[in-house]
């Protein structure tokens, strides 16, 4: 007699597909008979109520066990039951849930987010259930990891309808995850204020959410773009919310640069993990004139004077060599976060913190006798402008060391003026940030 025989009729309601590969063999040894165990002790806790459809006294009695077996750290089981016991349930947020945790208890981070990229994509996950996952996808802090698409939209904005009128006004009240919090007290004590200030986190919490969603539309916008089939309605919204979104971040006055680049010198312009630098392409209006970006996974260069060095991609120490020649022979425009996690580090001092910041930055504008910029976004009046702050000329110092002196003074002070400045201004990620924490 096989196992599916001997199971109870109540078992044999759940229609596992395959109860002997998920409980193992005959003798019930190992996962298989920890899982099996789940199950049964489920089942005696679970009774279908009058009226409910079989398949919701199925995910409950399913989620029961999944439980069980986590309380027990049995995570790998978790996974097992919550994936394989009823194929068609495999998704339903109850178990999506109780698989993404185990996976993330487990210390699989990579599986975590590919995971929960896949059932975010699923078209017509419940809201509710969809929220859920979200939330615990921002308390791991691996939500900027996803794979994201449009069926995420009201995850974002319930009703992106009326969100095209003011995102901004219609960003939703969010609960901060306890690493925003433990940040926001952080930089009041650094500022000398109370840490448990409402206004300021509660200015501190909105400007973090408005990146949030700023960042989902670019990610998702840049992806239909380059697709290239017929939108759906739901796409539509999302490229149209995306635009008015981009409509309210103004480009900086390209005047100071351009007329660097007509005397002859380069711009480097240096920003921070802050406000909507991140989020946002400056948009400045170059005509001939050659851009540079810097960061972790630059894109390829779509314009042919363009050259943008991606600083994780093998060759990069080549690249940077090639990126200053370039701009010693033809004046050019260059962008870069010194207060990223690549190249060589230096410390400067922000607030009494000691931050590491990349000397890359400094050794670029020097070997290109540049002139520096820092680049940051202020709200004001329904709109976030950037605008330009000078810094040295490498030109005017005779040596590199106190230009880097120089250089280095200047970015603490524009990190020093974000810390000090409005709470919806400062978008915290990535960056110098956690190292105010510490």
């Amino acid at each position: 007699m096989t196992m599916t025989q001997t199971l109870s009729r109540s078992l044999a309601e759940l229609d596992l597909a395959d109860p002997d590969t998920l409980f193992g063999s005959a003798a019930g040894e190992g996962a298989g008979a920890a899982i099996r165990e789940a199950v049964e002790t489920a089942l005696g806790q679970v009774a279908p109520e009058s009226g409910q459809p079989l398949r919701a006294w199925r995910i409950r009695v399913l989620a029961v066990a999944g439980r069980l077996l986590l309380n027990r750290e049995l995570r790998s089981e978790v996974v097992d039951l919550t994936r394989h016991a009823v194929p068609a349930l495999t998704d339903v947020p109850a178990l999506a849930h109780l698989r993404l945790v185990a996976l993330w208890q487990l210390r699989d981070r990579a599986g975590t987010v590919t995971e929960a990229s896949r059932v975010l994509a699923l078209p017509g996950l419940p809201q509710a259930g969809r929220r859920a996952l979200r939330q615990s996808v921002r308390q791991w802090g691996i939500e900027g990891e996803l794979v994201e698409t449009v069926e995420s939209l009201l995850d974002f904005w319930p009703d992106p309808e009326a969100a095209l009128a003011d995102p901004f006004a219609q960003v939703p009240h969010e609960a901060p995850p306890p690493w925003l919090e433990r940040m926001g007290s952080a930089i009041l004590r650094l500022r000398g204020d109370d840490p448990s200030d409402a206004a300021f986190m509660g200015r501190f919490t909105w400007g973090r959410e408005l990146f949030r969603r700023a960042v989902f539309l670019t990610r998702v916008a840049r992806t239909l773009n380059e697709s290239g089939h017929p939108l759906s309605p739901l796409e539509w919204t999302h490229m149209a919310l995306h635009a008015e979104l981009q409509r309210r971040i103004l480009p900086p006055d390209p005047a100071p640069l351009l007329s660097c680049i007509a005397e002859g010198r380069s711009a480097v312009i240096v920003q921070a993990h802050a406000g909507v630098s991140t989020a946002h392409q400056l948009g400045l209006p170059l005509g001939e004139v050659g851009l540079s970006h810097i960061s972790r996974n630059a894109a390829p260069a779509s314009r042919p004077q363009d050259f943008h060095l991606a600083t994780g991609a093998p060759g990069a120490a080549i690249e940077f060599t090639k990126l200053a020649r370039m701009m010693k022979k033809t004046p050019r425009i260059v962008r870069i976060f010194p207060d990223g996690g690549m190249g060589e580090k230096t410390e400067v001092s922000v607030l009494g913190k000691p931050v590491p910041i990349g000397r890359g930055a400094a050794h670029l504008a020097w070997l290109g006798r540049s002139a520096v910029f820092y680049c940051g976004s202020h709200r004001k009046e329904g709109t976030f402008g950037f605008s330009l702050v000078p810094g040295p000329v490498a030109a005017d110092y005779a040596d590199a060391a106190s230009f880097e002196r120089a250089f280095n003074a200047f970015y603490a002070a524009r990190l020093e003026e974000i810390v000090q400045g409005p709470p919806d201004e400062m978008m915290v990620g990535g960056g110098f940030w956690p190292h105010l924490a510490k």
